[in-house]
């Protein structure tokens, strides 16, 4: 494909890297640095980036020791990614262009192309006339201090603090799609993003043993505070490119402008209990308390407890004298964990205000910005948790063989998902608590050495899982939740393509069923020249013709009276949807070698996924019948 070689170009990576490090016997230094550039397979396109790390240890007697980081690296990525939203994407325009079209066209081909669709853009002009930048500054630093005393006790005391700065320019020349079919006409923008995090995490930990009896704890203190902020410009209508992104002031259009800020804090307190009898009976307590700001102050705090116990059973006489067992194992455990990944201010009313948000009261008035209500507080919002129990077995044979057997079950309930709402609240999601999922398994792992001697040893590795996961409840009076990914814009409207329903796996395929092809035999050629379907099939467009796609019209009409639909309505429409795909495997699992002979090795890893469905979203884009202007040879 001519158009796809001209959009690639032959890239050249320079990569150089470097260290030193030093000391006495109580303190080292290590420093490291790296820079790379890359040229990017598609015209350009790169990348560069410089990185920095200096560690250091110091032991200031045998009682108190320091160690320290810092890292800071600066990045930039040049040229468009390989898709950019639904309708912009250089890599599938590349494929869907017709080959029949001229690299070079002229204006008139490109008033065909546009009328056939509007979504189709040149992608070797796209990759020459926008020019896009992103740059990414990063430093990170941690100090940490650890004292002993006492002999039987440890403080560990950790600071963190971590920014990253996000530039991202982006200019729409004269020949790009942006420039020419939309109202925007020549234009650039810049964002900055900027992220800190500064965090602490203390301990006190005690160990000591007595007799057969060996036991610790550990007692703790986390907090994390992390902010956001951002800002974006954008000027439209620029009368010309020459100056890119470094003169927006020429717009002619109004001057777009966008800053928001956003915080969020955590803090925790965690303890851990461990006790040992014999070296054969474990047990360990744990217990956190997690406080975030995410949620009201009555619901801010979620409590988590765990604890486990371990049975090692080749400590036991009887097994002693079973020669083959090397070791033995039962492993139990139960634990509740928590998530609060939402938005930081999802819990509360908010408020915005936008270009679009004011009003003019009268003819002889100005426009006045307006408030709006941009999110719908949920005040008994509050944390996810997960209830998990494990049990488990590790068995090692004959010196060469250990064998790990896992079974979980896991249940999740008050999941933090956009919930629908009712229309009268004015919002169609709001962050709620709802429904409950569950998850269970099994996981089996062997690993073997197969051989072993002075000079070659072989080593084979063989894992697999089996998942099962089930959603149990949604919302109230909800029994599924629908998905559109919009990831196609020929739909040019939502088609959900995903399915979560009450008694089901999450995340189902959802779609029309497949039902062969439309033949000719399905139709009567009118006088007209045209063809109308025979009776009694099933149509979903106004003209079918032979070739089409045929779908399954799904039982939608109760003709008997029973209760239960048994016919179609002749029509192939939103009824006729159903699950048409299961994206879970049944398992998944690995195979893995390792040779070595002297200072030689070789490795190879197989993996599988078995028995599992896709969504094709390939077929469904470069195989579309809404837009036969595009490469329908690309499937």
């Amino acid at each position: 494909h001519v158009r796809s070689r001209r959009q690639r170009q032959m890239c050249i990576r320079d990569s150089h890297n470097f260290s030193f490090s030093g000391g006495t016997k109580k303190s080292n230094v290590y420093f490291s640095g790296g820079y790379v550039n890359q040229e990017g397979t598609l015209i350009n396109t790169g990348f560069k980036k410089y990185n920095n790390r200096l560690k250091f240890n110091t032991t200031v007697n045998d009682n108190f020791k320091i160690r320290g980081q810092v890292v800071y690296s600066n990045a930039e990525q040049s040229g468009l990614r390989i898709r950019e939203d639904a309708t912009n994407s250089v890599i599938r325009n590349a494929i869907s262009f017709r080959p029949i079209n001229p690299v070079n066209y002229i204006n008139n081909d490109e008033d065909v192309i546009f009328d056939q669709d509007p979504f189709l853009f040149d992608p070797v002009k796209t990759l020459q006339n926008i020019d896009q930048k992103r740059k990414n500054e990063e430093f990170a630093t941690t100090l940490a201090l650890e004292y002993k005393f006492l002999s039987k006790f440890t403080l560990n005391l950790k600071g963190n603090f971590w920014s990253r700065k996000n530039e991202q320019t982006k200019f729409y020349g004269a020949d790009t799609r942006e420039a020419t079919r939309t109202n925007r006409g020549i234009n650039g923008i810049i964002a900055n993003r900027k992220y800190r995090t500064i965090s602490t995490s203390n301990t006190l930990r005690f160990r000591d043993r007595k007799k057969q009896h060996k036991y610790s704890a550990l007692v703790g203190v986390e907090a994390q505070y992390r902010d956001f902020n951002f800002s974006q410009l954008r000027n439209t209508n620029l009368p010309i490119d020459s100056f890119t992104i470094y003169n927006l002031g020429i717009a002619t259009g109004s001057t777009i402008a966008q800053s928001s800020f956003s915080e969020s804090a955590l803090l925790s307190y965690f303890g851990r209990l461990n006790y040992s009898f014999k070296n054969k009976y474990l047990a360990t307590v744990n217990f956190r308390a997690d406080g975030s700001s995410k949620f009201r102050n009555e619901n801010r705090w979620g409590y988590f407890p765990s604890f486990s116990f371990a049975w090692k059973l080749n400590q036991e006489n009887f097994i002693k004298s079973i020669g083959v067992i090397d070791d033995l194992k039962l492993r139990a455990g139960w634990g509740l964990t928590g998530n609060n990944r939402i938005g930081d201010f999802d819990a509360f009313n908010l408020f915005s205000v936008n270009a679009s948000s004011g009003y003019v009261l009268g003819e002889t008035q100005s426009f006045v910005p307006g408030a709006y209500q941009r999110n719908l507080a949920v005040p008994d919002l509050k944390w996810e948790t997960t209830e998990q129990t494990n049990i488990g077995l590790n068995l090692g044979l004959f010196k060469n063989l250990d064998v790990t057997v896992d079974y979980y079950f896991k249940r999740t309930r008050d999941l933090l998902l956009f919930a629908e709402m009712s229309p009268s609240t004015g919002f169609d999601r709001v962050q709620q608590n709802i429904g409950e999922v569950n998850n269970s398994g099994l996981e089996i792992t062997l690993d073997s050495k197969n051989i072993s001697t002075n000079n070659f040893e072989w080593r084979t590795n063989f894992n697999i899982a089996f998942n099962r996961n089930e959603a149990v409840s949604l919302n109230s009076g909800q029994s599924e939740i629908l998905v559109d990914p919009q990831w196609n814009d020929n739909f040019m409207q939502t088609e959900f393509q995903y399915i979560t329903r009450v008694g089901n796996p999450v995340g189902m395929i959802y779609g029309l069923e497949f039902d062969g092809i439309y033949q000719l035999d399905d139709f009567i050629l009118t006088n007209g020249g045209t063809y109308q379907l025979k009776p009694g099939l099933p149509s979903y467009r106004s003209q079918m013709q032979p070739g089409m796609v045929k779908f399954k019209d799904q039982p939608t009409i109760d003709t008997d009276g029973d209760g239960i639909a048994d016919t179609g309505n002749g029509f192939i429409d939103e009824n006729d949807r159903k699950i048409i795909g299961n994206p879970q495997p049944k398992h998944i699992g690995g195979f893995s070698n390792e040779f070595k002979y002297k200072n030689f090795d070789f490795q190879f890893l197989f993996q599988w996924a078995f028995d599992f469905d896709l969504l094709n979203a390939n077929k469904a884009e470069f195989g579309s019948i809404f837009q036969s202007g595009r490469n329908g040879f690309s499937t």
